[in-house]
């Protein structure tokens, strides 16, 4: 395994997002996000309308935009999901005047690209090639409004018990642990339109987990879902686990990262379904081990600060973005996207 730079560090941080599971783990409830990518990323008509404060969004618009951004046809409806919610968290922003000025964010974005434009691969090699961004456009609209939210929060300022509750999250990913998972998916057929029918990847993945969570020993081997062992058959780190499933910091504002429950649970556990970039997976963790040679390089304290503050940052954003939506009336085509929970962080702006 490969020891990364701190400077590369820092833009490969994954989210650990622990949890405990259970020996068979069915999937939990959808988060908000989800919901959301459920309606935009899957088959069927497209919404015409997202009403956010009473505020119109016309999905039309954010096709036309996602098509002429050009790609892969099935980029275009992840671009519309990404637009979207961005355009509903600005929104937020706006309305808590968090919203960060223009002269401020030019002045900020580029002493933050400056540090990274001095390496071989640029700021934009990084974010396309490793948080798996479409391009640097899609990077600065996202920066721009998680910039936003930190400043709300002061997460550029997180006090010593932050940091430290960070890095008992991030144990994994700091120290190297590694696993050996065995994984199946089932595909999402591909439409026309770029979408994905995600409802019946699902149905056919609940359907293997049910015969797999029988099974008393190894599961049988499912003809509709080869099986998968990435890192070939041998432990893998969470970052690399994360790329050969196909997921970034640019897919974890749209669903959950499969790759953070797998490495929340023990050997021997059975996971799933669980939403993937493509369909849905079943996951058995078959091995673990302590960490080595594969830590991150944080040996300076100075630097150690910084990849654990990014690290909250975005751990932190992401709640906050589930507890918007949950928090703000919005409806799709007149029907509310999820029922608006009183008193919420989300109708207030501010994270946990």
């Amino acid at each position: 395994m490969r020891n990364f730079p701190l400077a590369l560090a820092v833009l490969l941080v994954p989210l650990a997002t622990q949890t405990e599971p259970s020996r068979a783990m069915s999937p939990a409830s959808p988060s908000p996000r989800e919901q959301l990518a459920a309606l935009l990323l899957g088959t069927g008509k497209w919404p015409e309308r997202i009403e956010v404060r009473g505020r119109i969004l016309v999905v039309a618009d954010f096709l036309v935009a996602a098509r002429e951004a050009g790609g892969e046809r099935s980029d275009v409806a992840r671009r519309v999901l990404d637009d979207v919610l961005l355009a509903i968290l600005t929104e937020e922003l706006h309305h808590q005047d968090a919203w960060l000025s223009d002269a401020y964010h030019e002045q900020a974005y580029a002493a933050y690209a400056e540090q990274y434009d001095k390496t071989p691969l640029l700021l934009e090699g990084l974010v396309t090639r490793f948080k798996l961004y479409p391009d640097l456009t899609t990077f600065q609209r996202r920066w721009r409004v998680l910039q936003s939210f930190v400043r709300m929060n002061k997460l550029h300022k997180p006090d010593a018990a932050e940091l430290q509750a960070q890095a008992k999250l991030s144990q994994d990913f700091l120290t190297g642990v590694a696993v050996e998972a065995e994984f199946w998916l089932h595909e999402a057929p591909l439409a026309a339109d770029g979408r994905r029918d995600f409802m019946a990847a699902e149905q056919t993945a609940r359907q293997t987990f049910e015969v797999f969570a029988a099974e008393k020993d190894r599961p049988k081997l499912s003809e509709a879902a080869p099986r998968m062992r990435p890192g070939k058959g041998e432990w893998t780190m969470l970052d690399p686990l994360r790329t050969a499933l196909g997921e970034g910091e640019y897919t974890d504002l749209h669903h959950d990262p499969v790759a953070d429950r797998v490495f929340a649970a023990e050997p021997g556990k059975l996971l799933g379904p669980m939403r993937g970039k493509t369909g849905f997976y079943i996951a058995r963790v078959v091995s673990r081990r302590g960490g080595g040679s594969g830590t991150v390089d944080t040996t300076t304290p100075r630097g150690k600060e910084r990849l654990l503050r990014s690290l909250l940052e975005q751990r932190r954003f992401l709640e906050w973005v589930d507890q918007v939506l949950l928090g703000t009336s919005i409806r799709i085509d007149g029907r509310p996207l999820v029922a608006p929970s009183p008193g919420s962080a989300g109708s207030t702006g501010k994270g946990k």
